[in-house]
């Protein structure tokens, strides 16, 4: 270990580093001695090793343990459930295997579970939704598989679950999606689950709350369909991920009810159709990636002049078309400017003011004319090292002295 003062000397257990006791003496202001142990704290300190059974058997009055971000080994012990005060239990980023076992929800006091970044495997045990006071639960980083036990419906004060990175399989149920009334954190990326999304449930009583989902991670499924139009009851959303999936159908204009939106990923699926005009009310919005699908119809002006906090803009790879907007000129805080692969016509706006502009792609479209001098000073003076477009070959369209790559010219150059 790297801090072990104490550890096996003379001095009381209490007085051990990471070691925490209940208090102990008439004034409860004595922590050391032998007294009754309710923390274990050896996170990052380079811990070897299987977990000793002894943990599990003789330290039942633990409320928090905490070993992660070691080197341990082996499995966790079905012994485990007889830590039945355990508020807290952090085993994450260690060598770890096994399944977890049953046993776990017999700890029906815990409200933490992290055993994330391991290497567990097998299926996601019914029995922890027993655990019904559980507010974060992180197992992602894993090989879990199989589905989400339908016990998980009674997590009803669970308000983050991680299980990305896992190979979870079957459909998401609908429950996650605004029938857990304290969920705020859902992330499921990185798995292998299929089928549509499912709509987001009714509510029992008009009088209910919205649902409290404010951060949703779907992203790199098998998941196909159109996106549920009742996303719009989803009122508290923050990010919506669901890019690289099988997903169909047009943009639901019912996502501009999510004002507190400031992240939307939907990008490389197979969505069709406009942008839609009403997403003018998305007005928070920061990071915006519709790129790689079948999108058509124009660039909003309206949408994106009212998104004055955009930073990262991606379209490309679709069939946009008209011309590249002026009010694009306006939005001070764009970093990154995709518009390649697309049907975009008539010259560049200047965008002499965009100086946290760092990549601007505009190539294989039919965009012409010169660049001003003001956005080549973004170039020279600024933030913008990658700007490619249609400047190369015998005929450039693009006539552009500041560009960093003209994809026609190195076409030809390859040829």
């Amino acid at each position: 270990w790297d801090v072990r003062d104490g550890w096996m000397s003379e001095s009381g257990i209490c007085l051990w580093h990471g070691v925490r006791c209940w208090p102990n003496g008439e004034h409860d202001d004595r922590y050391d001695g032998n007294n009754r142990v309710i923390s274990l704290n050896l996170a990052a300190n380079h811990v070897r090793g299987p977990i000793p059974e002894e943990v599990w058997t003789i330290l039942t009055e633990l409320r928090h343990l905490d070993l992660s971000e070691n080197s341990l080994t082996g499995e966790i012990s079905w012994r485990v459930g007889s830590m039945i005060h355990m508020e807290d239990l952090r085993l994450g980023t260690n060598m770890i295997g096994g399944t977890i076992p049953p046993e776990i929800g017999d700890m029906v006091q815990l409200k933490d579970l992290y055993l994330e970044d391991l290497a567990l495997n097998g299926p996601l045990p019914t029995s922890l939704g027993q655990c019904t006071k559980l507010r974060h639960l992180g197992l992602y980083q894993n090989y879990i598989n199989e589905t989400i036990p339908d016990t998980f419906s009674g997590l009803v004060h669970l308000e983050s679950l991680y299980l990305d990175l896992n190979d979870l399989t079957g459909e998401i149920p609908d429950y996650l999606l605004g029938g857990l009334p304290a969920l705020t954190d859902l992330r499921l990326s990185e798995n292998r689950f299929t089928g549509i999304i499912p709509d987001v449930p009714d509510k029992v009583d008009p009088q209910d709350p919205p649902p409290s989902l404010e951060f949703l991670y779907l992203d790199h499924n098998d998941l196909t369909g159109d996106i549920p139009v009742t996303f719009q009851d989803l009122v508290h959303l923050k990010e919506l991920h669901l890019y690289k999936n099988g997903l169909t159908g047009e943009l639901p204009p019912e996502l501009g009810d999510l004002t507190d939106l400031t992240h939307l990923f939907l990008d490389h699926n197979v969505l069709t159709g406009d942008i839609p005009d009403d997403w003018s009310t998305m007005t928070n919005m920061q990071e915006l990636f519709l790129h790689s699908n079948d999108l058509e119809g124009t660039l909003p002006e309206a949408v994106l002049g009212a998104m004055t906090d955009l930073r990262l803009l991606k379209v490309g790879d679709n069939s946009l078309y008209g011309p590249v907007p002026e009010v694009l000129s306006s939005l001070v805080e764009l970093e990154q400017v995709w518009l390649q692969d697309n049907v975009f016509h008539g010259p560049l706006p200047d965008l002499t003011d965009l100086h946290k502009l760092q990549s601007l792609m505009i190539y294989d479209n039919g965009i012409t004319g010169k660049v001003s001098a003001g956005t080549c000073d973004l170039v020279q003076y600024y933030a913008l090292v990658e700007f490619s477009a249609d400047c190369g070959g015998s005929a450039p369209e693009v006539e552009c002295e500041c560009c960093t790559a003209c994809p026609q010219l190195e076409a030809e150059v390859a040829v």
